[in-house]
């Protein structure tokens, strides 16, 4: 139960962070919008914020330090929410730890002492399942986030380069990296690792509590080697499915080179 509950307080600084992240990202977008829009008002003719491009008035200046003091406070706070996360790990690490010693003191036999270290060695790969899930996640992201930025920004600076020739090398760069997001997000699959490692980590979690609470298919087991067994058997058909699907992403499109390079081998040995 202190296990479960450290764990769930990970995943409320987790989303906190997320939060956080979010608002950071937001602030800098808007100050980015606002200071673009004031530069094109001054740059219209007849307009009354009509200023020398190189001066910095007091409006930017302003704006600057106000994005620097939200991005200082925001990165304080992050570093905060990962100190607070380390540090719940660790204690896990050693309730685990303890969990395990105590259990290497029971007195039964040798099998149900393996069983019980593969329960509780679960844990392990559901947390580093799920760290992998966040990478890729958080991968994926930042490429779709390339991509529809830049998207926007290819647009614009395509149609203002009709009158300032110096922006047609910087939407060459802008659609390159669209180009580039695009084809690592296609090639390596960010989205879909992720979602069938978050879905494995569930899968072994759902089987890890129920074998504890003793529901679901484990009501039936009376001895306790017997549902430990039978947890053993499901957690690694959960693993061997993950394998699976990871060879599968692995494996190159169908229509690609080697699948035609094997059609027509198959229909002359049919025939």
């Amino acid at each position: 139960m202190r296990v479960n509950d450290k764990t769930w307080r990970i995943k409320d600084v987790e989303l906190s962070r997320k939060h956080i992240r979010v608002a950071l990202s937001s602030v800098v977008a808007a100050m980015v919008a606002l200071v673009v829009s004031l530069y094109v008002l001054r740059g219209i003719h007849n307009s009354p914020l009509r200023l020398p491009f190189w001066s910095l008035g007091l409006i930017d200046l302003g704006g600057i330090l106000g994005v620097s003091a939200v991005l200082v406070a925001g990165f304080r706070s992050l570093a905060k929410k990962r100190e607070e996360i380390s540090k719940l790990r660790r204690d896990i690490s050693q309730l685990r730890e303890a969990e395990l010693s105590a259990r290497s003191r029971m007195s039964t036999g040798a099998t149900i002492h393996l069983l019980w270290t593969y329960h509780s060695d679960v844990l392990l790969t559901i947390e580093e399942y799920r760290n992998d899930a966040r990478g890729y996640r958080r991968i994926h992201n930042r490429y779709q986030t390339v991509i529809i930025i830049g998207s926007l920004v290819t647009t614009t600076i395509g149609t203002a380069a009709v009158r300032y020739n110096v922006l047609e090398w910087v939407a060459v760069a802008v659609s390159f990296s669209v180009a580039l997001s695009a084809g690592m997000t296609g090639y390596f699959k960010f989205r879909e690792r992720s979602m069938n490692l978050q879905q494995a980590a569930d899968d072994l979690e759902r089987e890890h509590k129920a074998v504890e609470l003793r529901i679901r298919p484990y009501r039936t087991f009376t001895d306790p080697e017997e549902r430990l067994v039978e947890f053993a058997e499901r957690a690694e058909s959960i693993k061997s499915d993950q394998r699976k699907r990871e060879q599968q992403l692995e494996q190159p499109p169908e229509g690609g080179p080697g699948a035609a390079a094997t059609g027509p081998s198959q229909g002359s040995t049919e025939s």
